[in-house]
């Protein structure tokens, strides 16, 4: 399963970074509604997609998988 690190590398600049990495594919997984199917608000999301994709959280389908799910169900209650 895929999981994105919470761990700080003590390295400020580093975990800003991180953190700026990460945010634009939680918000991606979270353009979900009931049906599951992943919605893209702007085209400039279909490189998110295809990543979201290759990293195993959205099906090819466009669907959210139980990994993308979890994760971003994870990110959610934090």
């Amino acid at each position: 399963m895929f999981s994105f690190s919470r761990e700080r590398t003590g390295n400020p600049q580093t975990d800003v970074n991180q953190e700026q990495e990460q945010q634009p594919l939680l918000t991606l997984l979270g353009q979900h509604y009931g049906d599951g199917l992943v919605y893209l608000r702007e085209t400039g999301d279909r490189p998110l997609l295809k990543r979201a994709m290759v990293l195993g959280l959205v099906s090819e389908d466009g669907y959210l998988t139980p990994a993308g799910y979890q994760l971003w169900r994870k990110r959610q209650q934090t």
